[in-house]
């Protein structure tokens, strides 16, 4: 209601963002939720060998090769298209597309770890751990750097063979193209920066490493799809937001002032910059995106599971008296579950009301004439979107893992009917029907995004400013008092003929 809100707003500036907010936040969660499902669906054979190395790759070597199914696919599509609502539904849509299924890819080869090969004694695996955690450290942020180096390649690949077939005259294809390349590279680098941030912010407890080292170093991570975020340092959270708060400066002042001056710099390499300076712009903004996302994970999580944990003693143990251990906690998988949803919530307040705030600034910067200004904050709205779809995703990837719990299914079904049954029999078939459903609403997501969104995101000013006069003059005429029933019926038995 908020977003329906500044959709209409009489300013515009605020009413095309807020629609560039609208469409990129469906384009994520779209995108999101269809990559995630075929992530479950190439997962599937590999579930019994979770912790297995050589299956690890194995599996990462497929979502490599849907990652590049994906590629040559959507600059397949965009080449054959030459319609401008079809172009940008292309760019957008696929671009996201794009981003996580490289995600993914790059995502799981950040877990890569060296498992010891032998028992560790106990005076030897300090010095195996301390090893273990320099490399691992390096190969996790190394791999932000691969994965930009990956997708450049790849990029200057697709725009060599358009050179062969003599494509060059496609300039609208191509620059979008281009477009489509900087935002799926900005958000999967910005990912991996903040995952490895994570994974530095983590902190597992010396004995688990002994114990279970490959589960403990899973959990350093945050999760790509659903679960708990893991161990990690009192306050990683207020570190994520103090990122995100340096990001959105450095993105700010980078549109604003520093980006000008850097194309000029590189005049002798027009080809290069202004690509270059787009994807640091991109990259600063939605490394905040993400930034913000975590954080909340973080801290929400935190308060869910304390509450949980009061609820269960308190309540639970006390109210029904009840012999409960001290130490008996809540799962904290369901705290996570919970605190993804609420996540949700939250975040869409918060950029709602960036929103509304940034009205004064929008209002300042035409007062003013003020063109830098004003250019900046859209790219903010634009990384609010980023937010939002992604919050929203992981809310629906909660969803979906608690409805194939095993323990959601005992309480749900009271007695073990014919569908008890047939979930318990074939677990796979289950999580295949959940696919089915990520797929489809995917879909039918994407529709009306297509149809009535996209168009209006598409809007320039001028279009903006005919929606707004039209939508005054329909206020204006619902003002307009009418007369009244009775005044009519006398006008038609008055003058029946006129009236006819």
């Amino acid at each position: 209601m908020g977003i329906l809100c500044l959709v209409n707003c009489f300013n515009l500036h605020i009413r095309k963002a807020s629609w560039n907010l609208l469409s990129t936040t469906v384009s994520i969660f779209s995108a999101a939720s269809f990559d995630f499902s075929i992530y479950r669906l190439i997962q599937l054979p590999f579930e019994t060998s979770e912790h297995n190395m050589e299956s690890h790759w194995e599996f990462v070597f497929w979502l490599g090769v849907w990652c590049l199914a994906v590629f040559v696919i959507v600059h397949t599509l965009l080449l054959k298209c030459d319609q401008r609502h079809c172009l940008a539904a292309i760019t957008t849509l696929g671009s996201h597309i794009y981003a996580f299924a490289s995600i993914l890819v790059f995502g799981n080869m950040q877990k890569w770890h060296c498992t010891p090969s032998r028992p560790l004694t106990t005076t030897t695996t300090t010095q195996k751990w301390h090893c273990t955690q320099k490399w691992e450290i390096i190969w996790v942020w190394s791999v932000p750097v691969l994965a930009f180096c990956v997708m450049v390649l790849m990029f200057f690949a697709f725009f060599r063979q358009c050179h062969r077939n003599k494509m060059k005259k496609m300039k609208n294809q191509l620059e979008a193209a281009r477009e489509m390349q900087i935002e799926a590279s900005a958000i999967t680098v910005a990912f991996l920066l903040v995952q490895a941030l994570c994974f530095t912010l983590s902190e597992p407890e010396d004995e688990q490493y002994t114990m279970d080292f490959e589960n403990s170093f899973e959990k350093r991570f945050m999760p790509i799809t659903h679960g708990s975020p893991g161990r990690h340092i009192d306050y990683a959270w207020l570190v994520l937001f103090v990122a995100a708060f340096v990001s959105v400066g450095l993105s700010l002042i980078w549109s604003t002032y520093l980006k000008r001056g850097c194309a000029v710099f590189c005049r002798g390499c027009p080809d290069f910059s202004h690509p270059c300076t787009d994807f640091i712009e991109k990259l600063l903004s939605v490394s905040a995106c993400w930034c913000v996302q975590r954080g909340g994970i973080m801290f929400l999580f935190g308060m869910v599971w304390k509450r949980m944990c009061w609820y269960l003693h308190e309540i639970h143990c006390k109210g029904n008296h009840l012999r409960c251990d001290s130490m008996a906690h809540m799962d904290e998988v369901q705290a996570a579950n919970r605190a993804q949803i609420l996540n949700a919530y939250v975040m869409s307040f918060f950029a709602v009301s960036i929103l509304c705030i940034s009205i004064k600034f929008f209002q300042k910067a035409d007062d003013t004439q003020d063109a830098d200004a004003a250019s900046g904050l859209p790219l903010v709205m634009s990384g609010l979107g980023v937010l939002v779809g992604i919050c929203w995703d992981k809310a629906f990837e909660t969803a979906y893992e608690t409805v194939l719990e095993e323990k959601s299914i005992n309480n749900l079904m009271a007695q073990e009917d014919d569908v008890y049954k047939w979930v318990h029999a074939y677990p796979k078939m289950a999580k295949f029907c959940v696919v089915v459903v990520g797929v489809a609403l995917s879909i039918f997501v994407v529709l009306p995004w297509y149809w009535y969104i996209l168009p209006h995101a598409m809007k320039e000013a001028e279009a903006h400013e005919e929606d707004k006069n039209a939508q005054q003059r329909t206020y204006d005429a619902l003002a307009t008092p009418t007369t009244s029933h009775k005044e009519e019926v006398e006008f038609q038995l008055s003058s029946q003929s006129e009236s006819e």
